[in-house]
């Protein structure tokens, strides 16, 4: 009898791993190109024309981005998308940053993990180290990538991860969130795009403060373009009026 229940108690600690094993082992390929999971994601306030954003945008869009795979920033610019993205940045301080004065650059990760100012974003990496993963920062509180609803975010926000931008053109919240996100993680993008509807366009360099991120290859698909490189990002830079 006592064999019996040794037995059943082993079946049913083994069976789960075992049905686990099998399952994994049946998933398609694609799963892993563009897996959503354990992401590192955070919200970058930024302007360009910022004498301190000058330093901190190369160094988290171009240099952060390629030596963190799993890395993904939502940019919101607030000197040149002012009308847009302004009120989106007061709101993200009054929920994340309440009792501090409001500026920039500013980088969030969660309510805990706050950088603002080029001196304290220069010190942001261990966060990233160490994280391994957390949820998207949202003004209303914090969503994994994964079931982050990107076509909703408000404002004219960009979207970075590894050698892509996703950039908003949207006014009215349309698009294919599902598909916006497998194309930005994507590893096989001429796969991917088998039977989207998009429209090649040119690509052109991004603005940053004091300079530009350029690209190889674009797409529009509604109201958004999808840009990306085939290497390593190239930053250029160039002059303009800083605002301290």
């Amino acid at each position: 009898m006592k064999r019996i229940l040794i037995l059943l108690m082993v079946s049913v600690i083994l069976l789960p791993l075992l049905a686990v094993s099998v399952h994994s082992g049946d998933l398609p390929a694609s799963v892993s190109y563009h897996g959503q999971a354990g992401k590192i994601c955070a919200v970058y306030i930024t302007g360009i024309g910022c004498g301190s954003c000058a330093v901190t945008d190369p160094l988290l869009l171009s240099e952060f981005l390629e030596k963190y795979p799993d890395l993904i920033i939502i940019e919101y610019e607030i000197y040149r998308d002012r009308k847009s993205n302004m009120d989106i940045a007061d709101r993200y301080f009054r929920n994340y940053l309440p009792l501090t004065s409001p500026g920039m650059p500013l980088l969030i990760f969660d309510k805990g993990n706050s950088f603002l100012g080029k001196i304290n974003i220069l010190d942001s990496e261990e966060t990233i180290k160490n994280s391994g993963s957390n949820e998207c920062p949202l003004i209303q509180g914090p969503v994994s990538f994964e079931d982050l609803y990107l076509v909703s975010l408000p404002g004219k926000p960009k979207v970075w991860a590894q050698n892509r931008v996703l950039i908003s053109e949207a006014t009215d919240g349309e698009g294919d969130s599902k598909l916006l996100k497998k194309l930005l993680l994507s590893r096989d993008l001429s796969s991917d795009l088998e039977g989207v509807t998009f429209e090649k366009i040119e690509a052109r360099p991004v603005q940053i403060s004091r300079g530009t991120i350029e690209f190889d290859e674009a797409i529009k698909i509604g109201e958004w373009i999808l840009q990306w490189r085939d290497g390593k990002r190239k930053v250029s830079d160039s002059i303009e009026e800083v605002v301290e």
